[in-house]
């Protein structure tokens, strides 16, 4: 029965609060006596809310959002509530007049209103105990936050201090390669060690249109690298020992670029190998073709009219055969072509002599070859060796021409 009692004291203490709201914000500094804040809480620098000790207030009262709980005729008081206190307005006679006279605010000095008074300061410790265990456990959160990014700052200073450290060995070892092993010269041996024929043949061979090269070399002398394009030079020797240089093209596939070697020299030269220029390919093509150019020349200027790729002769049968082929490196077309010979012991003795005649065509550098398998011509039985002593060229226009001396060039 007495909950009940207090209940029904307590929530009509609520409603006269409520009605006293709306005449507290007439109040202004003139009505006033003063105001002392009998519970109050405060932040502390750590964002704690602390209570403070009762106190006078000399700053202005701001009592938009407070209400009234109880009054003192007394004193001619009004026990105020706002988010963070208690407090006990004194008013002057006139103000407080219409504040005596409302029966619906009670007086705290009477039974049931010192219990609401307990309430309220109760709510306001509740209220901010609980904002401090919420700040608590923000600064937990925060301290533990703070600590996580520390030690994700710590791994990443220490991986990037690790990266460092692998560039400056990576760079070391770099350097010391290059110092051993020039820019020119790439040791493929580990890498046709590691591949089968077949795969040689795929992998190793130049992808510039036209040209059927493949690297049968334990090594190559790269001159520049266009992506994943290696470009190198070789020099071969198809005539006559006389050096053709060319550029090749060479695709470096995953396979490639994973043998240790490769993979160490594109870590050294790679920088200084990139070509720049979109069009490199092109210039490497006009190269090769400015190098065949020069060669064709190289070549006529030392065989004019043609030489022998390749001869044999044999008397096994009594009358002496040969079988020759020759190379014309003159723009005009053989229509004829005579090889006189003789055939000697090993002291040098003449054991017989003829020659025979091949028919053409035989255009500017192709190769005609003839098999004479009877040349008509008997050797006697010491004959050990033939020479082929002139030769001589009809062309399709009818104009001729001897080589002999040394004017006949043999591969």
């Amino acid at each position: 029965m007495v909950s009940m009692i207090m209940l029904i004291i307590i929530l009509q203490m609520f409603s006269f609060a409520l009605h006293a709201q709306g005449n507290l914000s007439t109040l202004t500094d003139k009505n006033i006596e003063s105001a002392t804040a009998l519970v109050s809480y405060s932040k502390d620098l750590h964002g704690f809310w602390i209570k403070k000790a009762p106190k006078e207030i000399t700053d202005k009262l701001d009592l938009s959002s407070c209400y009234v709980i109880g009054k003192n005729n007394k004193n001619q008081s009004l026990f105020v509530v706002t988010d963070t206190s208690i407090i006990e307005i004194t008013l002057n006679k006139d103000s407080y007049e219409d504040f005596k006279k409302d029966k619906r605010i009670g007086n705290l000095k009477e039974k049931g209103w010192k219990e609401l008074y307990d309430i309220e300061s109760d709510k306001l410790a509740r209220k901010f105990q609980l904002s401090n265990q919420d700040r608590r456990k923000e600064i937990e959160d925060s301290i533990a936050e703070v600590k996580r990014i520390e030690e994700i700052k710590a791994r990443e200073i220490a991986r990037r201090e690790a990266m460092r450290q692998d560039s400056i060995r990576a760079a070391e070892a770099d350097r010391e390669y290059r110092e051993t092993h020039p820019i020119h010269r790439l040791d493929l041996s580990s890498l046709r060690k590691n591949l089968s024929l077949i795969e040689q043949g795929e992998l190793l061979k130049c992808v510039i249109d036209g040209c059927d090269n493949r690297i049968t070399e334990s090594r190559i002398m790269p001159m520049g690298l266009k992506n994943d394009t290696l470009i190198y030079g070789g020099v071969t020797y198809p005539i006559l020992d006389l050096g053709l240089a060319e550029f090749h093209a060479l695709v470096m596939n995953e396979k490639i670029k994973q043998d240790p070697e490769i993979k160490m020299y594109l870590r050294a030269w790679k920088d200084t190998l990139t070509l720049d220029s979109v069009q490199a390919m092109e210039y490497i093509e006009y190269f090769n073709y400015k190098f065949r150019d020069e060669y064709i020349d190289k070549v006529k200027k030392k065989v004019p009219n043609g030489y022998v790729e390749s001869w044999s002769w044999d008397n096994k049968y009594g009358p002496a055969s040969l079988n020759i082929s020759f190379c014309n490196t003159n723009k005009k077309t053989i229509k004829y072509i005579k090889f006189f010979f003789s055939i000697y012991n090993d002291v040098g003795d003449v054991r017989g002599s003829g020659s025979v005649q091949g028919t053409g065509p035989v255009e500017e550098f192709s190769t005609g070859s003839w098999d004479f398998n009877r040349t008509g011509c008997w050797p006697r039985g010491d004959a050990t060796k033939m020479q082929i002593t002139k030769i001589l060229i009809t062309y399709m226009n009818g104009s001729t021409t001897t080589l002999t001396g040394n004017k006949l060039i043999f591969e």
